[in-house]
C-alpha cells in the first residue's frame, strides 16, 4: 500500500475526524482512523458507533491497500511536516512510513479486521439542503442543549418541519432557543427528530469546511440522520423518545416588554458577572420606566451594579436570572436592539431581536 497526497489535504482530512476519534471509549480501535487507498484516491473513515464520517480525499495511489492508525498521532506529525507532498507507505510488520522531504516517521497500525464495519448507509429519500440553514440553526440553538446524558430527550437538537419552515429547538430545562428557517422546498418530515448534541457539533464543522462540488443532501430514517455530498458522508444515530412539548412554553400571556441596546446589556451583564458567585451566578434586574439597574452580590467578593437605559414605560419591578443563561440567550440575538418580554411569578422570559420573528430565546427567572 502506498499513496502520495498534498500535506494540506491530509491535514484537513484527518483533522475533521478528531472530534469523533478522541472521545473516551472502552474500545481503543475507535481512536483510530481507517484509511483506504483506492485507484481514484483515498477514503478516511472514523466512527464512535454513534457518529460515522467517511470522506474522499484526492491522492495519487501507487498501490492499493488499507490500514488503521491513531488519528491524533497521524495528525500531529503531518501538521508539522514540511509543506508539499506526503508519502505514506505500508511496511512489513504492521508499520507505515510517513515521509515528506527529509522527514520520516514510522508508526504502528492496527488490523483493519478490528475496526467496526462502516458503510454509507444512505436513507431511502434524500433532500437537497442549503448548508447555511443548518449551520445557522446549530449556532442559534446548540448552546441551550443539555449536556446531561441522564436526560436523553434534552441532550439533542429537535428538528421538525412546520409548513415550509424548518425548525430546530434546543433546551436544558432552564433556557430554550428556537430558530425557524423558510425553505424553498418544504421537507416531508412527518415527525420531529432529535439529533445528539455531539452530532450537531461535528455536522457543523463538516458543513463549514465544505463537501466538494455537489450540493448537500439530507436524509432521515427511523434511527439515523444522514448528510452527504460527493466527497463526504456523515451519519448520526438519533435519540429515541419524545422531545418536550416546547409549544406549551410559548403559550404565555403577554409580559412586560423591555427594549434596550444589545451590546450595552451584554456589557452590563459581563461587568456584574465579575462579582457574581461562581456557583450561583445570579443577577438582579431592578427595572424602572426608562432604566434598569443590574446587580450581583457575593459574600466573598462583594457587590457590583451597572445601569443602562431602556425603553419600557411601565410599572417598576424586580426579576433575577442565572447570569450565564441570560447571557447565552442574548448572545444568540443578531439585531442591535433586543426585546425582553418578562413575566411575573417565575414564568418564562422571552428574548428576541427587534424585528426578527425567526429566533426566540427563553430563559427561566430565579425564584426571588
Amino acid at each position: 500500500m502506498e499513496f502520495i497526497i498534498p500535506k494540506d489535504v491530509l491535514v484537513r482530512g484527518i483533522r475533521r475526524t478528531l472530534g469523533i476519534t478522541e472521545k473516551k471509549t472502552t474500545l481503543p480501535i475507535l481512536n483510530n482512523v481507517l484509511i483506504k487507498a483506492k485507484k481514484d484516491g483515498i477514503v478516511t473513515c472514523a466512527t464512535d458507533l454513534e457518529i460515522t464520517l467517511i470522506a474522499r480525499l484526492e491522492a495519487q495511489v501507487v498501490e492499493e491497500g488499507e490500514f488503521t492508525i491513531s488519528a491524533r498521532k497521524l495528525y500531529d506529525f503531518v501538521r508539522v511536516a514540511p509543506e508539499g507532498m506526503v508519502t505514506i507507505k505500508g511496511n512489513p510488520g504492521g508499520m507505515v512510513s510517513i515521509s515528506s522531504e527529509k522527514v520520516l516517521c514510522r508508526m504502528p497500525t492496527v488490523s483493519v479486521d478490528d475496526f467496526p464495519v462502516v458503510e454509507e448507509e444512505v436513507a431511502s429519500l434524500l433532500y437537497e439542503i442549503n448548508p447555511i440553514y443548518l449551520i445557522k440553526m446549530i449556532d442559534k440553538t446548540v448552546f441551550a442543549i443539555s449536556k446531561d446524558e441522564a436526560r436523553p430527550a434534552l441532550s439533542g437538537g429537535f428538528l421538525e418541519v412546520e409548513g415550509n419552515i424548518l425548525k430546530m429547538v434546543g433546551t436544558d430545562g432552564y433556557r430554550m432557543a428556537l430558530l425557524g428557517v423558510a425553505m424553498e422546498k418544504p421537507l416531508p418530515l412527518e415527525k420531529g427528530i432529535i439529533i445528539p448534541r455531539a452530532g450537531l457539533l461535528e455536522m457543523r464543522k463538516i458543513l463549514e469546511e465544505g463537501g466538494g462540488d455537489s450540493p448537500w443532501l439530507m436524509g432521515i430514517e427511523k434511527n439515523f440522520f444522514v448528510l452527504k455530498s460527493d466527497k463526504v458522508f456523515f451519519k448520526a444515530n438519533l435519540i429515541g423518545g419524545d422531545f418536550p412539548d416546547y409549544r406549551r412554553i410559548l403559550k404565555q400571556e403577554e409580559g412586560n416588554c423591555i427594549l434596550c441596546d444589545r451590546e450595552e446589556l451584554m456589557m452590563a451583564l459581563e461587568r456584574v458577572n465579575v462579582i457574581s458567585s461562581e456557583g450561583y451566578g445570579g443577577v438582579i434586574l431592578n427595572v424602572a420606566s426608562d432604566y434598569v439597574i443590574l446587580s450581583a452580590d457575593d459574600t466573598r467578593w462583594g457587590n457590583a451594579q451597572a445601569e443602562i437605559n431602556i425603553d419600557y414605560g411601565g410599572e417598576p419591578f424586580t426579576v433575577g436570572y442565572n447570569i450565564n443563561y441570560l447571557l447565552s440567550v442574548i448572545e444568540a440575538v443578531d439585531e442591535r436592539e433586543v426585546i425582553l418580554e418578562i413575566r411575573k411569578e417565575a414564568r418564562p422570559t422571552f428574548v428576541k431581536g427587534k424585528g426578527n420573528e425567526s429566533f426566540l430565546g427563553v430563559v427561566m427567572p430565579l425564584k426571588m
